[in-house]
């Protein structure tokens, strides 16, 4: 079972204080004695208390966004014409949805399709 620590005012007061100098949550925890999980549940309780620090703008570093190329447009090749020999004759595949949404490709049924098989 781990530690239970109470945040008395005096704790309270104490971290508050060396937020206020502008120390870590990592260094004001080492300060009081306590993990640095505890500290910073207890800060984010507490936002009266430990306000969040915000940076000026001044501070903030703004790194310039590096020029890319645009990469040539990637032209999609024709799509292959799937063919079967069924019966004689050569049968052209199409892409058909089963009853559960799937997609397959199966060869085109002329009495489904309307006749439009080709032979070679």
């Amino acid at each position: 079972m781990g530690r239970y620590i109470v945040w008395t005012e005096e704790r309270l007061d104490e971290a508050s204080r060396l937020w206020g100098q502008g120390l870590t949550a990592a260094r004001i925890a080492e300060q009081l004695g306590v993990t640095l999980g505890s500290f910073l549940g207890t800060s984010s309780l507490q936002r009266d208390r430990f306000p969040m620090r915000m940076k000026a703008k001044s501070e903030i570093e703004v790194i310039p966004a590096p020029s890319i190329e645009m990469p040539a447009p990637v032209v999609a090749p024709e799509p292959v014409v799937r063919r079967t020999y069924i019966a004689g004759k050569w049968v052209e595949h199409v892409k058909r949805t089963t009853i559960s949404g799937a997609v397959v490709t199966l060869p085109r049924v002329s009495f489904i399709d309307g006749g439009r098989e080709f032979a070679d």
